[in-house]
């Protein structure tokens, strides 16, 4: 009865953290489609105009700026904890299964 309601319980968190990535993953996914003409429009600009040698460089302010911004930050914390706890179950339902013969 117990490793049924620990299987249960694990496969519905284990479904919960796929269903929370593809939602993300759609997300983004929206996001990168609604952005799509204005990137394409604006690298059309970049190309036709010429270079510049005294402007200052975008890359330059840009390393004023945090390498990743928090909110990727907990997304890649979100995926890490999932893992580990994909992994802490099959291990538990390992032993469920060793102790279960």
């Amino acid at each position: 009865m117990f490793s049924i309601i620990a299987l249960s319980v694990g496969g519905l968190l284990v479904v919960g953290f796929y269903g929370y990535v593809f939602v993300h993953l759609y997300t983004e996914f929206v996001k990168h489609r609604a952005s799509r003409g204005s990137v394409d429009s604006h690298l059309s600009v970049i190309t036709s105009a010429p270079a510049k040698k005294n402007a200052p460089d975008a890359e330059s302010s840009a390393s004023h700026r945090a390498p990743f911004p928090n909110d990727n930050l907990l997304n890649v914390a979100i995926a890490a904890f999932g893992l580990v706890g994909l992994c802490a179950e099959i291990v538990v339902l390992n032993g469920l299964l060793a102790s279960s013969h």
